[in-house]
């Protein structure tokens, strides 16, 4: 009587697992491919010469019009750097020349 008041014991496994977890020696399947949907193109169908052609004919023409369009925003900041990056070569060529004379 004289002892401490014995606690209740309560499972370990409620303090440490969690819901609907896969306990030890329990396999689960586990589904990690996304659902198709109906309006998803069939990818195992394969594409004809045509089709190849004019993805690759829209991607070209995607690819260049990012870069022209690329060029006009840069053009402006590059345009004076690249100026003077001309004068300081012209000024490099003329020290040159000035040591072969």
């Amino acid at each position: 009587m004289g002892g401490p008041a014995a606690k209740p014991q309560v499972p370990r496994s409620v303090y440490f697992e969690s819901a609907n977890a896969t306990h030890e020696g329990e396999e689960r399947p586990m589904n990690t491919l996304p659902t198709k949907k109906p309006g998803d193109p069939d990818v195992n169908t394969i594409p004809t010469w045509r089709e190849l052609a004019e993805r690759f004919r829209n991607l070209v023409k995607d690819f260049l019009k990012e870069g022209k369009e690329l060029e006009r925003e840069l053009e402006p900041k590059l345009l004076p750097a690249l100026k003077r990056f001309k004068l300081e070569i012209e000024k490099l060529i003329a020290k040159l020349e000035q040591r072969a004379k």
